[in-house]
């Protein structure tokens, strides 16, 4: 089975963008036992793929993630400058008050990043010391 260059880093790619064995051999024009037999070869090529495209991933998400708390902390800002200002002995106030209070909840909601400590399901990546590649929390 010999395939060349390409079509071995294009099987990796497909194979690591999570496309099945089926699929990848009708891209590629291989039968799927040949598919199979590259998915068994080139394991931890596909592995180290998979794992750029999921630090890539934690990347977007850090941010995705810093310009929603930009975007709460400005907004909690002008509220805190309405507060300043407003006349508590009218209704609109205990609004902000409350208002202030949701954002402030959210903000602290934003800070915190939920963690699987078991299955190190958080961003961005580091490794073990085993040399295995897992994702955890900055």
């Amino acid at each position: 089975m010999a395939i060349n260059s390409d079509k071995k880093d294009k099987f990796i790619q497909l194979r690591a963008e999570g496309l099945s064995y089926d699929k990848i051999a009708a891209e590629l024009e291989i039968s799927k036992s040949t598919a199979l037999q590259l998915g068994h070869d080139f394991e931890q090529e596909i592995k180290r793929m998979q794992f750029i495209h999921l630090e890539a991933m934690a990347e977007q998400y850090k941010l995705v993630k810093t310009a929603r708390i930009a975007s709460i902390a400005k907004v909690l800002e002008q509220v805190d400058t309405s507060l300043q200002s407003a006349d508590f002995d009218k209704l609109p106030a205990d609004r902000l008050v409350l208002l202030k209070y949701k954002l402030v909840d959210r903000l602290l909601q934003e800070l915190v990043i939920h963690c699987d400590i078991f299955t190190a399901q958080c961003a961005p990546t580091d490794s073990e010391a085993t040399g295995r590649l897992v994702l955890k929390v900055d």
